[in-house]
C-alpha cells in the first residue's frame, strides 16, 4: 500500500514537473516570438527610412 501510494506521488511530481516545463517553454517561444516581430518590424521601419 505504502509503494502504491509512494508511486503515486512520484507520478504526480513528475507530471507537475513536465507541465511547469511545457508552460514555461510555450510562454518563452511566444515572448522570443513576439521579440522577433518587433525585430523584423524595426528592420523594415529602417528600410524604409533609409
Amino acid at each position: 500500500m505504502k509503494n502504491l501510494a509512494y508511486r503515486g506521488w512520484i507520478g504526480s511530481s513528475t507530471n507537475c514537473l513536465l507541465y511547469s516545463l511545457i508552460t514555461t517553454f510555450s510562454v518563452v517561444s511566444k515572448q522570443f516570438l513576439l521579440m522577433n516581430n518587433c525585430i523584423n518590424i524595426f528592420f523594415t521601419c529602417n528600410k524604409l527610412l533609409e
